[in-house]
């Protein structure tokens, strides 16, 4: 680690030289310091081989549990332990992505049109809200964000891309849900949070804390391994909402 005048860049960035393997990979923090961004042409197999086929600008979000702290996710890296989980996103979107609909009008079957036109813009970070009554739209909006409801005429923008020609894998990677009646699994707490088993415990146990559900797990025999019935009959509608909240707290999506 090496930090104040002494770094080879900015003297008030926070900089971090890893070195192996013959190769060099320099970090700094970001401006927000949330985030830690490669420099001087330093590439992601810099870090790690297996990480050649990932091509563009990338910054890291999070390491193993550590994340939106520069500082502590350069600690963990120059204390790994037998593995690490590393986090990226597109630096251009590090900072969020904006939601954009232009003209956008979109309804059900044969059925008239339930949005007309529409246009609006929610920049990165936005916190924004949906009101009116019954059939006005509210639903309508989202269903077509996630491209669950295709538009019949104009543009959803994600960033600068245009949602249609996304794949919905890459589009609901982007875009996170947490909705009203959530759906559970037969199995532990953890596979229910984490079903392909792609964060360490940590993560886990952060996200948990997160939707204020860590009480509760820590009161159970088996703590995450703890099992939860068919249709999650065992937890109240509440925990349920809780427990989907923590599965979009441990995936961070760009937009939820």
């Amino acid at each position: 680690l090496r930090e104040g005048p002494d770094a080879e860049l900015c003297p008030q960035t926070f900089t971090l030289c890893l070195k192996g393997n013959g190769r060099q990979a320099v970090l700094v923090e970001s401006d927000d310091g949330r985030c830690l961004q490669l420099v001087r042409g330093c590439k992601l197999a810099d870090l790690c081989p297996a990480l050649e086929h990932i091509e563009g600008s990338f910054a890291i979000v999070s390491v193993n549990h550590y994340s939106k702290d520069a500082r502590k996710m350069s600690e963990e890296l120059c204390n790994p332990p037998s593995k690490i989980w590393l986090e990226l996103w597109n630096t251009k979107y590090v900072s969020g992505i904006s939601v954009e609909f232009q003209d956008v009008s979109a309804g059900y079957g044969n059925d008239k049109s339930v949005l007309h036109n529409v246009n609006f813009l929610i920049e990165p970070r936005m916190k924004a809200g949906f009101a009116g009554k019954t059939g006005c739209g509210k639903s309508t909006t989202l269903l077509c964000i996630l491209r669950l409801l295709e538009a019949r005429s104009g543009q959803v923008f994600l960033g600068d891309m245009d949602a249609a020609k996304m794949g919905l894998r890459a589009l609901r990677t982007i875009v996170g849900l947490v909705p009203q009646d959530a759906t559970i699994f037969e199995g532990t707490w953890r596979k229910n949070i984490d079903p392909f088993d792609e964060y360490p415990d940590g993560r886990v146990w952060q996200a948990l804390r997160c939707a204020h559900l860590i009480s509760h797990i820590r009161s159970l025999d088996r703590g995450l391994e703890s099992l939860i019935t068919r249709e999650g009959t065992n937890l109240s509608f509440g925990q349920k909402q809780l427990l989907s909240m923590a599965r979009m707290v441990i995936r961070q999506p760009p937009v939820l």
